[in-house]
């Protein structure tokens, strides 16, 4: 794999790396964003159930003698996503249900759900709650009395099958949008770094060939016949004077000496 190849490569997988987290940052946000909507839709619906009612139980009446189940009922059919609305005393016994009618048998919600109930009203602490599972968003509400007394609470059950299609279609959305943004910069980083570097390109390739050719020790060789090569024998000829008139030298001085 030669440099330009490589230098797509690492940038084509930044770019990947980077549209991921931005990818997962905007599918976390949307998630949350229509989570908050939804269970702030279902609060307004709760809340419209609570004022009705207080302003019977202002005027003196149980909550057990107000005709709720109309109420329960019409907002239950104005949103088909609605799971269940249910209305229960101060002691956790359902009173009003969307989902069944009462002979003689008592429900009681669960002790998590009456456990969210605050007795007793508290200056700037809101009466409402939410939650949610993998199938259902639960928002409830706490009914006071005019002595701030809790008689009971409403618990709207919201089915996430709308939801959820809302987050998978977004998601579809987000990830055809990243393929095809990771297409273009892909495109667009190969044609700039095979233009902007091809000098580079060049210079690096003809490095790893005399670095190879030095490994393999396939150094040039002079041809016979070369001019470099009658230079050098008229060096050698030269060399082999210069040797013999030192040896007669040294021969023509032991002689004069003895």
């Amino acid at each position: 794999m030669n440099i330009t190849s490589k230098l797509t490569a690492y940038t084509v997988f930044v770019i990947a790396m980077v549209l991921s987290l931005l990818l997962m940052m905007n599918y976390f946000k949307f998630q949350n964003i229509l989570s908050d909507v939804t269970t702030s839709r279902l609060a307004v619906i709760n809340k419209n159930l609570e004022d009705s009612i207080n302003n019977a139980v202002n005027l003196g009446l149980a909550l057990e003698e107000i005709q709720v189940g109309q109420l329960i009922n019409r907002a239950k059919k104005n949103d088909k996503e609605i799971e269940s609305i249910d209305v229960f005393d101060a002691n956790g016994m359902v009173i009003f249900s969307t989902t069944f009618t009462f002979k003689g048998i008592k429900t009681q919600v669960p002790p998590k759900i009456l456990n969210k109930v605050v007795k007793i009203k508290e200056p700037n602490v809101s009466n409402d709650w939410s939650s949610n599972n993998n199938k259902y968003f639960v928002v409830g509400v706490t009914i006071y009395n005019s002595f701030d007394r809790a008689i009971g609470g409403i618990v709207l059950k919201y089915d996430k099958t709308q939801y959820k299609a809302e987050v998978a279609s977004m998601l579809k959305e987000l990830l055809i949008s990243t393929g095809l943004t990771l297409f273009g910069a892909a495109l667009i980083a190969f044609v700039g770094i095979r233009l902007g570097f091809r000098r580079l390109t060049r210079s690096y390739a003809s490095m790893e060939n005399s670095i190879q050719n030095i490994k393999n020790k396939n150094t040039p060789t002079v041809k016979d016949g070369s001019p470099f090569d009658e230079k050098l024998q008229k060096i050698t000829k030269n060399i082999d004077e210069a040797i013999n008139l030192i040896n007669q030298s040294q021969t023509v001085n032991s002689t004069k000496t003895k």
